[in-house]
């Protein structure tokens, strides 16, 4: 069975999430992280295709020197931002937690 995917706009991001590290830009969510080195960069990036894989909802992702990971999650499907983008950005932004940068 397919995924329904649920339309999220910018109010309601701003107002019921809370996520921290993300922005509402246009048809997407977008945040930067800034880490240590390159290589830790690198590392976070590989953790967030990882757990990309597992939730099988894939945003774009930007490697930077000196260590700034860009991401961008949106919803093809809808168009712009989903219930998915959400919680995968929630997900991604615990990951970022974790690490020691």
């Amino acid at each position: 069975m397919s995924r329904r995917y649920e339309s999220v706009s910018s109010e309601q991001f701003q107002k019921e999430t809370g996520i921290e590290h993300w922005e509402y830009v246009d048809t997407s969510l977008v945040a930067n992280f800034h880490l240590s080195t390159f290589a830790v960069a690198g590392d976070f990036a590989s953790a967030v295709a990882a757990l990309a894989d597992e939730v099988d909802h894939h945003p774009d992702i930007d490697i930077r020197y000196p260590g700034i990971v860009t991401i961008h999650a949106s919803t093809h499907v809808t168009k712009g931002v989903s219930d998915a983008d959400v919680e995968l950005a929630r997900a991604i932004s615990n990951l970022y937690k974790s690490i020691d940068s």
